[in-house]
């Protein structure tokens, strides 16, 4: 579900900016971009709705950030890759028309 990758996309960002991956303003671009996400997704019916929505997502899934990152070394050679599909796709929420979104793993919305 459209909440599910979000919450996935959240937690992953959160793990890549505790590793370095991504500075704060990284992760606030990323925020933004499911905000876009959930709105052209359909999940809220507004900008403000949507917004509403991404963050009570981020805040029910703080026990899941704490988990995965316990979980996760820095060092994991798939982060890099995880790094650069979600900056890639951050800034595709930022250029494209709202016509088909992407998850942020790159496939259609469903």
């Amino acid at each position: 579900s459209i909440s599910q990758q979000i919450e996935q996309t959240l937690t992953l960002t959160f793990v890549l900016t505790k590793c370095s991956f991504y500075s704060m303003d990284d992760y606030t671009n990323i925020f933004h971009a499911l905000v876009l996400y959930a709105e052209r997704s359909h999940l809220a019916p507004d900008h403000a709705t949507a917004d509403a929505r991404v963050r009570e997502i981020a805040e029910s899934s703080q026990t899941s950030y704490a988990l995965v990152y316990s979980r996760t070394l820095c060092d994991d050679r798939s982060l890099p890759g995880i790094a650069a599909a979600i900056s890639k796709w951050t800034k595709s929420m930022f250029t494209e028309k709202p016509v088909s979104p992407q998850t942020p793993t790159g496939t259609p919305a469903s």
